[in-house]
């Protein structure tokens, strides 16, 4: 027998004894190290939070954060100090209880199961539920994100860091231009890279320890960059830098999945934030609390802009929905409907009085804020507008799927265009107006002088190829390794350090396989949705919505109450 079989064996087996020998472990834990809740909210992200969020509480329960899962449910509460076994969040996941959870999975793993047992054993005072001054404006059992005096700030003086390569070029995921700079922040790798638009070059890095970066905004004055980011399906988190420092300056939002659009009130005073949960979610930067949250969207929050003067909050989503709301108190101002699309970005004019919404339909729309009405409407001229960019002085530049580019003067009128082989993903102005920076699906940028539309500066994210052939080599060299070990090799001392190794990597496959089954849902009903209301649309705008065209409408709303049910079902977090 192999050296293999023998690991898989093992793996087997230790996964079979594993339930019996955690309740024998009670009375060995007290030379093991303490479990603190960040390792077993990583546990419950994974495993719970799909059903029992801030936004979906099922049986009452979010075991989002700390403070509500020590809330409980409306049963109760679902940790006792000290006391796992009298615990529901333990008993219920171990499955020693009714009802076992996850539902109808099988329970998860013993490591995992031990890790939340030695925590609830080993709760101290500060693990408590905290008290909640009853004067702060706080959605019902949401907890602070992350209050700026509870976010370990740098001691150094400086945040910055040299650039880490990538290890073969990649999409940008987050892109910001410098308001008054010739620089550009971007996504790379664990890190907000900055280049220098004038000399190409790249000079320097801030590490963003959350996990990817998946949004970027400097404030008006350019003095601080914010950063979205985290892993997707699990956390997202928002961290304001000093932009001469480089040091952190606060840390708020504590959110179940990535954040995908995000921006800061003129005042510096909150932040919002929006993404796959379909809810956009208000914090206070000085407090780290979260003041509202925004639900009337069906869709993925893909844009969210506070007016110049800070009074209006506009908000959009993949489904074409845009709302514009009261900022101070998140009540609705108005509902701008007619896009055919999804909303990728939203600009607001100087004065505040009105807002352009670009659209995947094609169409870029103006809409004057007294009333909410559509005022001008134009053909952006590209296949899907994916991004777009409004300079104050009222010219503009439009990018789509085709990777066709387009500008456009303050009364709507055709500069010029550009026709590249990538697809566009993002763009912005700099320097004034006078050129503007494009990002591509192939992770190429380009500086363009904007009257002549010529390409002035090209970058690229600084690459490491031959660190991914040297990962690709030891990997093989392993394998190799391993399939020629001798039969008669000490068990024991040769497998050890392999069943740990083999089983972390199972846990964090499992977790990218459940996570990306989720989102594939999720997407494959959206799409359908997508589609379908695309018709419905057209069969209410026509001529000849009779009797039969309403039996066709009931008939769709009940498919789309089925595609619901069933994309329930699917989203069950699965035991492996």
């Amino acid at each position: 027998m192999t050296f293999r079989c023998y690991s898989i064996c093992l793996t087997i087996f230790v996964a079979a004894v594993s339930t019996i020998a955690t309740t024998l472990l009670f009375a060995q834990d007290s030379a093991i190290a303490p479990v603190g809740y960040d390792q077993v909210q990583s546990i419950l992200r994974k495993r719970c939070v799909t059903c029992h969020n801030i936004d979906e509480t099922r049986g009452d329960l979010d075991l989002s954060n700390l403070t509500t899962t020590l809330v409980g449910s409306s049963a109760g509460p679902i940790v006792i100090a000290g006391k796992p076994l009298e615990s529901t969040l333990y008993t219920l996941s171990a499955h020693l209880a009714e009802p076992a959870m996850p539902p109808n999975s099988p329970k998860i793993p013993a490591r995992e199961l031990d890790l939340i047992r030695r925590w609830i054993e080993g709760m101290g005072v500060e693990e408590k539920t905290p008290v909640f001054d009853s004067d702060e404006e706080t959605d019902d059992r949401m907890t602070s994100a992350v209050a700026l005096d509870a976010v370990p700030l740098a001691t150094e003086a400086s945040g910055w860091v040299s650039v880490e390569p990538l290890m073969r070029p990649a999409a940008i995921a987050a892109f910001a231009v410098h308001p008054s700079e010739p620089l550009l922040a971007v996504s790379g790798n664990g890190q907000i890279v900055f280049g220098n638009l004038e000399s190409g070059s790249w000079r320097n890095a801030l590490d963003f320890p959350a996990g990817q970066v998946s949004k970027l905004k400097f404030t008006q004055d350019g003095n601080m960059l914010l950063a979205a980011g985290g892993v997707g399906g699990l956390s997202g988190t928002v961290i304001g830098f000093d932009f001469q420092t480089g040091l952190k300056r606060f840390q708020l939002a504590d959110e179940v999945d990535s954040i995908l659009a995000l921006d800061i009130s003129p005042d510096g005073k909150y932040v919002a934030v929006g993404g796959p949960t379909k809810v956009v979610r208000v914090y206070s930067t000085e407090t780290g609390q979260p003041t509202f949250s925004l639900r009337s969207h069906t869709d993925w929050i893909l844009s969210v802009a506070f007016s110049p003067d800070g009074l209006l909050l506009a908000t959009a989503d993949r489904f074409g929905g845009v709302f514009v709301w009261n900022a101070a108190s998140g009540e609705l101002f108005h509902t701008l409907i007619g896009h055919q699309g999804p909303v990728r970005s939203l600009h607001w004019s100087d004065s505040g009085d009105s807002l352009v919404t670009s659209c995947e339909d094609g169409k870029l729309r103006t809409w004057e804020m007294h009333y909410g009405k559509l005022i001008a409407e134009q053909v952006a001229g590209v296949a899907g507008v994916l991004s777009f960019d409004q300079h104050p002085a009222g010219f503009s530049i439009a990018a789509g799927r085709n990777g066709k580019v387009t500008a456009w003067n303050e009364s709507h009128q055709l500069l010029g265009e550009l026709n590249l082989t990538e697809q566009i993903d993002h763009l912005g102005f700099s320097d004034g107006g006078t050129s503007f920076v494009l990002a591509d699906a192939a992770g190429n940028i380009a500086v363009y002088a904007f009257d002549k539309m010529e390409v002035t500066k090209r970058m690229v994210i600084p690459t490491d190829t031959d660190r991914l052939q040297t990962l690709l080599t030891n990997l093989v060299s392993r394998e190799s390794v391993e399939s020629n070990l001798p039969e008669e090799m000490d068990l024991d001392q040769s497998l050890a350090s392999e069943l740990d190794e083999l089983k972390a990597t199972i846990a964090t496959l499992n977790s990218r396989v459940e996570m990306i089954e989720r989102q594939s849902a999720r997407l494959k009903t959206q799409q359908r949705v997508l589609e379908e209301s695309r018709e419905l649309r057209e069969l209410v705008n026509s001529d000849n919505f009779d009797d039969e065209s309403l039996r066709l409408l009931e008939s769709f709303l009940a498919h789309i109450d089925a595609q619901i049910e069933a994309t329930e079902k699917l989203l069950q977090p699965k035991g492996r």
